[in-house]
């Protein structure tokens, strides 16, 4: 059993603990209420625009969108019906947007005395009665795990909101926006929702909470999973091609952490390479060729 002062400390920490958890609601509000209007318009384009207007909008192609409506034209007036290859773009700005912004919440909000250890030796962290002292909790550490866990929940929130809940078309039938989304817009969807999880539970080194099995985490990864699960049900039954959509998505996470780095390191922890990509561009293009592969676009 720990010491009476061990106790009190403890009491201290859970309650600096709680305070900076309001502190990380309050700071990310204006970030998150921006990036769930992102994701709320983003849903509501996605399930009203046909996949080749869609594209259009996002500018998936290196040609200009005039000599896209002449080919588009074209095409219809040849009789052709193929089908267009699915293209595949980067993360989502809003949700690489929403991660920098957190980051640098982070940044500014820390000095070097936030990286000291709460207590001045091992030997003092004994007597207090605090088990694990060579890892001692700083207040650097105190903050990014509440970033972390806000981010998390609020991402995560989104997800349960615009994708797994559904919306009443009128006539007392529930119809998810989903099931409107063209081939280009689905595939976009599911590179998101697993950059999300791969960022906090693969490239994250940092722990989200005490225990992995928490509620907090097991209910992220449960709404993510569902959101996943959803979407993949919808790209088969619309003819997609979820495997071969997948080597690409590797790419667009190490998009990301290499041209972000600067900014997420401090979020995420040094990245070491392994939780990035299970291969690199140079493996991919020998394998594929720079344009031989349906769903490689170069941005």
């Amino acid at each position: 059993p720990g010491s009476s002062l061990g106790t009190i400390q403890r009491t201290l920490d859970n309650i600096v603990g709680s305070c900076f958890s309001r502190w990380a609601t309050a700071a990310l509000s204006s970030n998150t209420k921006s990036c769930s209007s992102l994701v709320a318009q983003f849903m509501t384009v996605s399930s009203t625009a046909s996949d080749a207007e869609w594209t259009r909008l996002n500018k998936y192609n290196t040609t200009s969108e005039e000599d896209l409506i002449n080919e588009e034209i074209s095409q219809v007036l040849e009789g052709d019906a193929s089908t267009p290859k699915v293209q595949i773009g980067t993360v989502s700005s809003f949700i690489t947007s929403y991660l920098i912004s957190v980051a640098a919440l982070l940044n500014k909000s820390i000095s070097p005395s936030d990286s000291l250890p709460p207590f001045p030796s091992s030997e003092y962290a004994s007597a207090m009665g605090i088990e694990n002292s060579k890892e001692s909790i700083t207040m650097v550490d105190t903050l990014r795990s509440c970033l972390l866990k806000e981010s998390l929940s609020s991402l995560s929130n989104m997800l349960r909101t615009n994708v797994l809940e559904t919306d009443s078309d009128g006539d007392d039938t529930e119809i998810s926006k989903l099931h409107k989304f063209g081939p280009s817009a689905s595939t976009q969807l599911l590179l998101d929702i697993k950059f999300i999880s791969h960022c906090f539970f693969e490239r994250n080194k940092y722990t989200l909470a005490d225990e992995p099995s928490s509620d907090f985490i097991m209910n992220a990864k449960d709404i993510l999973r569902d959101a996943e699960v959803k979407v993949i049900a919808h790209m088969n039954e619309s003819g997609g091609d979820v495997e071969g959509a997948l080597p690409v998505f590797e790419l667009r996470y190490a998009d990301v952490y290499l041209s972000c780095s600067m900014f997420l390191s401090s979020l995420l922890g040094e990245d070491d390479g392994s939780s990035s990509s299970s291969f690199n561009k140079e493996n991919f293009e020998d394998n594929y060729g720079q344009n031989e592969h349906p769903y490689f676009v170069h941005n």
